[in-house]
């Protein structure tokens, strides 16, 4: 649905796109429901770069470290979680305070998460190779 909505430069677009945030969130607990989103998510930020990043990457990071705080051990990335990462790590639109927020989630589950490691990794190595010079990456 957004994908199409994107294509066609709907109007609706920003709204479906937003309500999918929500839903990703609220449903966060959801393994299926939470891979498919993610999966989407994926698709639809490497075809349309123009949508906003903020909108997406400020509630997931919100939302992974509550279920941190509420898990005795950290929760594990699957496949499309870490996906998600890499293209948000890749995105052109993604901003320093952003993707400093990203390397220090990566980071914290760099070290815990063996089967997902070498996809973090790519996602980290982009990110400290984008931004270790900006001033406002400190």
């Amino acid at each position: 649905m957004l994908r199409f909505l994107a294509e066609q430069q709907h109007p609706l677009a920003g709204l479906a796109y937003k309500m999918l945030v929500f839903a990703l969130i609220e449903n966060y607990q959801d393994l299926r429901a939470r891979e498919q989103l993610m999966q989407r998510f994926s698709v639809v930020l490497d075809v349309f770069p123009s949508m906003p990043l903020g909108t997406l990457l400020t509630p997931l990071l919100k939302q992974i470290s509550v279920t941190e705080q509420n898990n005795v051990e950290p929760p594990s990335f699957n496949l499309y979680e870490t996906q998600l990462f890499l293209v948000l790590a890749r995105h052109s639109r993604l901003d320093p305070g952003s993707a400093q927020e990203l390397l220090e989630m990566l980071l914290r589950y760099y070290v815990s998460n063996v089967v997902m490691s070498q996809v973090l990794k790519m996602a980290i190595d982009s990110l400290l190779g984008r931004f270790i010079e900006h001033p406002e990456f400190a």
